[in-house]
């Protein structure tokens, strides 16, 4: 199995996050060429020629990844709460999708029977995208489960 890794970004989104700055770096150079302040044309063209070398030479500039899910670790990237958390796939028996909908979280059971929450949504959008790339992409011996978000009562108490 080859590693597989999601992203922080889509990659149209960090093309049209590189085209938009691009263009306003363009702009930039050549307003400045126009108004004669040819020491600022030569800094914005040494920054825009310096851009476009190194997105050429980075790749796509994605943002940092959220999830890893190589042969041997499944790695989650949560810098808000969870922090890093690395796993080994064959120590996994289950991933859960938990808590009410404003506040999902993803928490991993263990076969020793340790649970750890892993991450946790602030936007319902990333989740989304997480949720979908382990879908498509975990192991066919660990489960996925998706539980209910809990009633207001429980979500008070707790029981999640």
């Amino acid at each position: 199995m080859e590693e597989k890794t999601l992203y922080e970004m889509e990659s149209r989104v960090a093309d049209f996050r590189f085209l938009f700055q691009t263009i306003l770096l363009l702009i930039l150079f050549v307003t400045s060429i126009f108004i004669s302040h040819f020491y600022y044309a030569l800094v914005v063209g040494i920054l825009l020629g310096g851009y476009i070398v190194w997105r050429w030479i980075k790749g796509p500039l994605l943002g940092r990844p959220l999830v890893q899910i190589g042969p041997v670790k499944m790695i989650f990237n949560d810098r808000v709460f969870t922090g890093t958390k690395v796993f080994n796939i064959e120590d996994i028996h289950q991933l859960s999708l938990i808590g009410p909908v404003g506040n999902r979280k993803i928490r991993i059971h263990t076969k020793s029977g340790a649970d750890e929450v892993v991450y946790q949504a602030i936007r319902g959008k990333q989740l989304v995208r997480i949720v979908e790339f382990l879908r498509s992409n975990l192991p066919d011996e660990i489960v996925l489960e998706e539980q209910e978000p809990p009633t207001w009562a429980d979500a008070i108490r707790g029981d999640f």
